[in-house]
């Protein structure tokens, strides 16, 4: 079995276990496509979506919070790095400042394609680079939904082990 297809299983597997419905497995099957499928260098992000995805949901079991939340956030964290040109995204030495703004661009396009399928995933996803010293995006869109303060505050603390997960 490849690196890909025991992740892909480890992943479905997951998906299954939390009773995520099949039809929001598919969705996320279709979201992560162009970074499966796109390039080799797309497709490396691909397989870091899935292992922060299971990582993502094993830092949830540990805090004894909802882990679908989390699987699904970890899993679609990155996915606007299709948006990101792959010569980008292969860059090993310095990053222009053009560079940097295309690949921080990427939460906000992911931001975009999530909002209205996985709102709440979306909105932790937003928040999963606002956790390190050059945090970004430095203005955040207009939430989707007049989310009550304990939820404001559970989706910054998933944010932020999304973050965990997405640096381990």
């Amino acid at each position: 079995m490849t690196e890909t297809e025991s992740l892909e299983s480890a992943f479905r597997f997951a998906c299954d276990d939390v009773a995520a419905w099949s039809r929001d497995q598919e969705k996320i099957r279709s979201l992560l496509a162009p970074l499966r499928n796109k390039s080799s260098t797309t497709h490396v992000h691909y397989l870091h979506s899935l292992r922060v995805a299971l990582k993502s949901r094993e830092i949830a079991r540990f805090q004894h919070m909802e882990e679908k939340p989390l699987l699904f956030a970890g899993a679609l964290h990155d996915i606007g790095k299709a948006q990101v040109p792959p010569e980008v995204l292969r860059k090993t030495g310095p990053l222009t400042s053009e560079d940097q703004r295309l690949i921080k661009q990427h939460v906000i396009d992911g931001y975009r394609l999530l909002r209205g399928c996985f709102d709440f995933s979306a909105a932790i996803m937003l928040s999963h680079h606002r956790f390190q010293s050059d945090a970004y995006p430095k203005k955040m869109p207009k939430q989707l939904h007049p989310y009550a303060t304990a939820t404001r505050l559970l989706i910054a603390e998933s944010g932020r082990m999304l973050a965990l997960a997405d640096s381990y």
